[in-house]
């Protein structure tokens, strides 16, 4: 039974679980998987099956269930126009996510940047489900470089870590899940890839 008792939950053999303080239900599932030929394959089923040089690890954190009913959505929308897309990847990045109001460009760009995962649909927002990512400015001192930036080159963990919300019925699972960065081309495959699997682990009541 997931926290609160919203839903009940098939847990694969071998995932990590975080119990309540009674042990009686679940916080949070940690799920790992292998994209693999387009496909998302549950890692201990499969790490022997393929090479390891093929092994393209992505990992699920899946946490409160909640009523879809219940849901809003606060982040205006404005923070969403003018996506540019990046020149490698399926992700389109928001200048404006971070501004501080709709019409005021603040003095300096935000250190940080917001991607959104194209082909995908939050359902709660209607927009599609946004990452953070480890890739550099092409020019360090031009924000809207980072379209034709590449991830951290020195760094072996870069990755994009997003959230997902996975609907079925009137209950909505929250998650998320890190795509590194040998997988980046693939991550709006591996989003619709995930919430199918999600799905299949809520059981109807």
């Amino acid at each position: 039974m997931a926290e609160g008792g919203k839903a009940r939950l098939r847990v694969p053999f071998g995932s990590g679980i975080d119990l309540t303080s009674d042990c009686k239900q679940i916080r949070m599932i940690e799920l790992a998987y292998i994209w693999h030929d387009g496909k998302l394959l549950p890692r201990d089923e499969n790490q022997f099956k393929i090479p390891q040089g093929k092994q393209m690890p992505i990992k699920i954190f899946a946490r409160e269930v909640k009523l879809l009913a219940e849901q809003t959505h606060s982040v205006e929308y404005w923070r969403f126009e003018n996506a540019v897309r990046h020149r490698l990847y399926p992700l389109e990045f928001y200048p404006r996510f971070y501004w501080s109001t709709q019409d005021k460009r603040p003095p300096k760009d935000p250190p940080d940047v917001r991607w959104g995962v194209i082909g995908t649909r939050n359902p709660i927002s209607g927009r599609p489900f946004t990452t953070a990512c480890n890739i550099d400015r092409a020019d360090p001192s031009v924000q809207a470089s980072v379209v034709n930036g590449e991830f951290h080159k020195n760094y072996s963990d870069a990755k994009c870590r997003g959230g997902i919300a996975v609907v079925k019925g009137d209950k909505v699972w929250f998650a998320m899940i890190d795509v590194w960065a040998n997988n980046a081309r693939y991550i709006d495959q591996i989003y619709a890839a995930a919430i199918a699997e999600l799905q299949t682990k809520i059981l109807e009541d």
